[in-house]
C-alpha cells in the first residue's frame, strides 16, 4: 500500500483555469469569425446593389441626354424656322376645329418635353441620392470590418498566448506529478 498526496495542486489549478479561458477565447474568436463573415456578406450585396444603381443612374442620364437632344432639336427646327412656321402651320388651319388641335398638339408636344425633362432630371437625382446612400453604407461597413479585423487580431494572439500558457502549464503539471509519484514511499504493511 502506497501513500499518495492528494495532488489538486496549485498547477492542476492553473491547466484548469487556463483551458477556461482558453476556451472561452476559441468562442470569442468562433463569434468574431461569424460577424465578420456576416459584414464582408453584407458589403459584397451592398457593393452589387452599388454597381447596379450605377447602371440605373448611367441608363437614366442617357434618356435624360437623349430626350434633351430630342427637345434641343424641335427648339432649334421651331428657331431656324421661326416662329413663322408654327405660326403658319397654325393659320394654315382651314377651320376652327383644326387650329385648336393644331394648337393644343403644339402645347401637348411643349409640356411633354417639359414633363419629361423633369421626370428624368427627378429619376437621375433620386438614383445619385441612392448611390450616395450606397457609398456611405459600404463606407461605414468597411469600418465596421477593420474594427472586427483587429478585434479578431488581438482576440487570436490571446488565444495563441493562451494556448502556450496551457501547454506549458501541463508540462508542469506533468512533471510534479511524476517528481510527486518518485517521492512516494511505501507504507509497511499492519502485522
Amino acid at each position: 500500500v502506497f501513500s499518495v498526496s492528494v495532488f489538486p495542486t496549485q498547477a492542476t489549478k492553473d491547466v484548469e483555469e487556463l483551458e477556461n479561458t482558453t476556451s472561452d477565447l476559441e468562442s470569442n474568436v468562433s463569434s468574431l469569425n461569424k460577424e465578420l463573415d456576416n459584414i464582408v456578406s453584407h458589403i459584397k450585396k451592398t457593393s452589387k446593389r452599388l454597381d447596379k444603381t450605377r447602371e440605373e443612374l448611367a441608363i437614366a442620364k442617357g434618356e435624360e441626354e437623349a430626350q434633351y437632344e430630342s427637345m434641343m432639336l424641335r427648339i432649334k427646327y421651331m428657331y431656324e424656322s421661326g416662329n413663322s412656321s408654327l405660326l403658319e402651320l397654325l393659320l394654315s388651319s382651314s377651320c376652327l376645329p383644326e387650329f385648336i388641335n393644331r394648337a393644343e398638339y403644339i402645347s401637348q408636344v411643349t409640356e411633354y418635353d417639359r414633363d419629361m425633362l423633369e421626370e428624368l432630371a427627378e429619376t437621375s437625382k433620386t438614383i445619385s441620392e441612392k448611390e450616395e446612400q450606397l457609398l456611405e453604407e459600404q463606407k461605414y461597413l468597411s469600418s465596421l470590418q477593420k474594427d472586427l479585423d483587429k478585434k479578431l487580431s488581438a482576440a487570436s494572439d490571446e488565444l495563441t498566448d493562451y494556448k502556450a500558457r496551457l501547454k506549458k502549464a501541463k508540462e508542469d503539471a506533468k512533471r510534479l506529478e511524476e517528481e510527486a509519484k518518485e517521492k512516494v514511499e511505501p507504507i509497511p504493511p499492519k502485522k
